[in-house]
Formats: C-alpha cells, sequence, structure tokens
C-alpha cells in the first residue's frame, strides 16, 4: 500500500501544534511570573530550519528564521467552536542563531476553573494583524478570526525580516503554575530552490553545476497575490492549501539575473498555490528557468545566449504512471533538481510556458518538509520517511522499538530502500554492533512500508550528533540523531 508523505507530515503535526508536544528541542524551564490577575510566561518556540548551514543566494539560514514580532491571540474553547477573547504582543523577543531555540515573554489573563484556551501566535504579521483586529468581536470564531489575517505575497523577492509565521496550542487553564509548552512556528509560505544536480550535503541539497548549463534567471509565474498567515481549520490534518478569498496572481516574478550561477537558494519565497484544481495547464504555478546552454564538446562556453525551460511541479501517480499537478504547500521547502540535460531551451519565455511534451531537461521535483518530522522525494520514483530528525537526552537507552525512535521508510523504487551509512558530524562511520547509534533494519522493498527503530547507548560524555543515510536509487535522505551529554 501506497504512504502518502504529506499524510505522514499533517498526522505528525498535528501531534505538535494541537498537543504543543515538542521533543527536546528547547533550553530546559519554564518561568511563570504571577502579576495578580494575570500571568507572564517566558516562552519557548521553534521555526522551520535545518541542522546544519548551507550555501545561499539571498537570505541567511538566520535571517530566514528572525521574528522581528509576535502576535498572540487567546480563544476561549467551547463544545463546538473556539471564539476570540483577546489580542496581545510578546515582549523581549530573543533570536540568537539557532532556529529551535526563539524565546520571549507573553502575559495573559488568568482564566477559571475549568476553561480551556486556544492560544495562536502569529510571527512577523503586526500590521496584517493591527489591520484586522478591531472586527474581533467575543462571539467571533477562531477561523473567522483567521481568515480575517492575509498577507501581501506580491513584491517579488520577500523581504528577509519578515517571514510569516503561524503556531498554536491548548492551555487548559492560564494560572500560575501553568506550564506553557514550548510551540512550533511554522512557515506561512513555501521556499523554492534551483539548482542543476542537487546532491545532499549535511541536511541541505546543493548544487553541483554541469558544464552544459548556467542559469541566468528564474521565473516565478501564476504565484498567488495573498497568503493566509494560518491554515483553514478543515486543512489543519490534510495535504490542501488555504487560499484567501478573492486572490488574484502576480506577473511573473524574476530571480537571479546578475550573474551565471549553478542555482538559486533561499531567493524564492511564494504564498499557497492550489494546482491541483487548475482548470488547464495555463493556470499552473510554474518555473521557467532561463539558461545559457553549451552544446557538449564545445569549445567555446555559451555565457549570452539565454533559452527557456518550463518547469512544472508535478508528482508521479504510481497508480496510473502519469505526471500529475502539485500543489505548493506552507512551511515547504521544493527543491527542483535539474538531473539531466540534452539540450537547448525555447527561445522566448512564451514559447516555452506554451511548450508541450517533455522539455529538454530532466527534473526532480522534492518537497521537503521543513518541521523536521517528515519528508519525501519523488520525481520517477519517490521516498518517503515519517521523521528525521531525532532528539535524545544524555541518559536515554533504546534497544528495541519505543514511542521516539522509529521511522517509517517507504519507496516505490524497484531496488527497495537501504541504510547507506551511519556516520557522524565528521563523516567518520559509525560501525559495529555496541556503537552507540545503530538500526534494527537496514533495507526494505519497493512498495512496503517498514518501521525502523533507532538504537543507542547511554551517553556519558559530551553531546554527540550521528546521521543515518537512506538511499533509494540516486536518492539519498539523512536521518539527524543528537543526544545530549553529561559533560
Amino acid at each position: 500500500m501506497k504512504i502518502n508523505s504529506y499524510i505522514w507530515f499533517f498526522a505528525l503535526l498535528l501531534l505538535s501544534l494541537l498537543g504543543g508536544c515538542i521533543n527536546e528541542q528547547y533550553p530546559d524551564g519554564n518561568e511563570n511570573v504571577d502579576m495578580g490577575g494575570e500571568v507572564e510566561f517566558t516562552m519557548q518556540a521553534g521555526l522551520p530550519g535545518n541542522v546544519d548551514a548551507n550555501p545561499v543566494t539571498y537570505a541567511t539560514e538566520a535571517q530566514e528564521h528572525r521574528l522581528s514580532t509576535v502576535d498572540v491571540l487567546v480563544f476561549k474553547e467551547g463544545s463546538s467552536s473556539e471564539t476570540f477573547l483577546y489580542a496581545t504582543h510578546a515582549s523581549e523577543i530573543k533570536n540568537g542563531t539557532s532556529a529551535s531555540n526563539k524565546q520571549f515573554k507573553v502575559t495573559l489573563k488568568k482564566t477559571g476553573t475549568g476553561e480551556r484556551h486556544r492560544v495562536v501566535l502569529l510571527a512577523n504579521l503586526r500590521d496584517e494583524v493591527d489591520a484586522v483586529k478591531g472586527s474581533f468581536t467575543t462571539t467571533t470564531t477562531k477561523d473567522d478570526v483567521l481568515e480575517l489575517i492575509t498577507f501581501s505575497s506580491s513584491a517579488g523577492r520577500w523581504s528577509i525580516s519578515a517571514f510569516p509565521l503561524w503556531g498554536e496550542t491548548s492551555l487548559s487553564a492560564v494560572a500560575a503554575g501553568t506550564v506553557f509548552p514550548a510551540v512550533q512556528l511554522l512557515r506561512s509560505i513555501a521556499r523554492i530552490d534551483v539548482g542543476i544536480d542537487m546532491a545532499l550535503s549535511g541536511s541541505e541539497y546543493v548544487a553541483q553545476g554541469s558544464p552544459l548549463l548556467k542559469i541566468k534567471q528564474v521565473k516565478l509565474y501564476n504565484s498567488n497575490a495573498l497568503g493566509t498567515a494560518a491554515p483553514e481549520g478543515a486543512n489543519y490534518s490534510s495535504a490542501l492549501p488555504s487560499i484567501p478569498a478573492g486572490v488574484t496572481r502576480n506577473t511573473a516574478q524574476t530571480y537571479g539575473g546578475v550573474s551565471l550561477v549553478d542555482g538559486i537558494i533561499r531567493e524564492i519565497y511564494a504564498a499557497e498555490y492550489d494546482n491541483r484544481s487548475q482548470a488547464d495547464r495555463d493556470g499552473l504555478m510554474c518555473l521557467l528557468v532561463g539558461g545559457c546552454y553549451t552544446p557538449p564538446g564545445s569549445m567555446t562556453p555559451n555565457e549570452s545566449v539565454v533559452t527557456w525551460y518550463r518547469v512544472d511541479f508535478r508528482k508521479l501517480n504510481t497508480t496510473t504512471g502519469v505526471l500529475e499537478p502539485m500543489d505548493v504547500l506552507r512551511n515547504y521547502r521544493y527543491i527542483i533538481n535539474i538531473h539531466t540535460i540534452n539540450g537547448v531551451g525555447e527561445a522566448s519565455e512564451a514559447d516555452a510556458l506554451a511548450s508541450a511534451g517533455m522539455p529538454p531537461i530532466g527534473v526532480d521535483v522534492i518537497p521537503w518538509d521543513e518541521s523536521k518530522l517528515s519528508g519525501s522525494i519523488t520525481g520517477d520514483y519517490e521516498l518517503t520517511l515519517s521523521q528525521t530528525v531525532f532528539n535524545f537526552k544524555a541518559e536515554d537507552v533504546r534497544s528495541g522499538a519505543a514511542l521516539d525512535n522509529q521511522a517509517v521508510i517507504m519507496t516505490d523504487y524497484s531496488g527497495g530502500w537501504k541504510v547507506d551509512k551511519i556516520a557522524d558530524e565528521t563523516g567518520t562511520p559509525i560501525t559495529g554492533s555496541t556503537a552507540w547509534l545503530r538500526t534494527d533494519i537496514t533495507q526494505g522493498v519497493m512498495g512496503t512500508s517498514a518501521t525502523m527503530s533507532l538504537l543507542l547507548t547511554e551517553n556519558t560524555g559530551v553531546a554527540r550528533a550521528g546521521y543515518i543515510y537512506v538511499t533509494a536509487g540516486r536518492w539519498t535522505y539523512k536521518i539527524v540523531v543528537k543526544q545530549k551529554g553529561i559533560i
């Protein structure tokens, strides 16, 4: 039975967001200050991010993760709906350098016995919240409130200090002794990276390049001019984009253009898009890659004549064998990997947009889950993992299956999948039956999901990290395993 990678993502996402539980990614402790009728909480929040740094062409990792403002919306949970109570702001925001341990203070009103509340956090959306919060009343439902909060996605390059983020959690009560759980913030936009011969380096895909093609520009067509700060309530547990009512489309947005490059990384961001709902190909969000093609054997590289290649967001339907449109979803990073170059592109953008059939380049579209919970690589076959980052305490020992050490793996690659290697941060292999990090199985077959348990020993030294490389064909996913130390 084929496993849909989006189902894995959203099922696990619900456990994190709606349950408010995050696995050891934040500083210990929870500071509360009783202020009479209110309680001041020191909150921890995590953002979508990567374990290792990677080359960039526009935004740095720290800029992509920055919290400029945090708005807090509090709702009262009823038997059938959640209704607005009040809005407030976070203060004393501490960004640091890590995506996983943002900190700020929030003051909330104390609640009565038996009351439950939903707390929604919206980061870098102060102006958007202020523009509509005057219409919130105590009878306005959470879904209606969040539907009003939209942001512009029409300025071309995104401001690198203002990525919109959303997260929420539930509280049984607000009191001096309340423990406020860490909240995972999810990016309300998608990130799109384009590169030639993308390969896994650390936890990132980087462009290795090719002598046959250099990228001059990438143009994004049919992107939405507005995005919603939070997903619709009905979409929390489904792989559907949330599209604002009456949204219009942008004109083509251009990226790059200064020099010839192998890839454009951390530069293209867009609001969600419903490709699967479009009536025809003209309505699809797509990319045009403008590049300089040099034929094999040419003595002089082409550095001036630009031709165009259309790239669609498509996913293989393994039942029908047909490539179908893929929605572009919030908090995902789409790696557009140009892995094969067979010829020159179209002479004009118009010709490339209208081109039918396969372009003279081979492309994989890799949806990478930025919540660190799951991931999928898809193209002519698929490799899916239910979890790609694990964090353990120093005293944790895992000798078999447990609640927190399992990864479900599935591929429809004919040769199945395998654990290619386990290594530390320097690349040194971690091997042997007594090694601190091992797995109970090392391979699986096509079309059958397999549950792999991570086995580890107690850590009596310094903090350590290991990397489990899972490979299917030419694709590799890296599972990151971190264990705290006692030194």
